[in-house]
């Protein structure tokens, strides 16, 4: 999970819209 984090990071730097989906999966994978 940790190695998730860092590339989601990298997404929502290149895109807003991986920004919307790596915050619903960062909620998701919290819960």
């Amino acid at each position: 999970m940790m190695i998730i984090v860092p590339q989601y990071r990298f997404i929502f730097q290149r895109n807003r819209y991986g920004m919307f989906v790596g915050g619903l999966t960062l909620e998701l994978v919290l819960k």
